[in-house]
């Protein structure tokens, strides 16, 4: 994920493999891995030091279907980034964590 952060497009096409439901982005085939790397950063991170908020906003879509243990560790701090930026599925993101 830290790797690709620059190549969005093949981010989404990741995602899609994993999540291959158009219609029901929950249903899950393989679980993507989301965890920061050795200099404490997210990929929510990097995409935000290239400024990239549409792939931000892609990846909290197919973030919402995984559990919350599964990233909120490793991307807590970008919540004012998401915010600030407005972004259309944060509001999707949110209401996925409210179980």
């Amino acid at each position: 994920m830290h790797t690709l952060a620059d190549k969005g497009d093949v981010l989404e096409a990741i995602f899609q493999v994993c999540h291959p439901n158009p219609e029901d982005r929950s249903q899950v085939q393989f679980e993507v891995p989301f965890l920061k790397n050795f200099l404490h950063q997210s990929p929510m991170d990097i995409l935000n030091t290239k400024k990239d908020y549409r792939t931000m906003n892609m990846m909290l879509e197919y973030l919402a279907a995984y559990g919350i243990d599964h990233h909120s560790r490793a991307m807590f701090q970008s919540f004012p980034i998401f915010i600030g930026h407005e972004m259309p599925n944060l509001k999707m993101y949110l209401d996925s964590r409210i179980r």
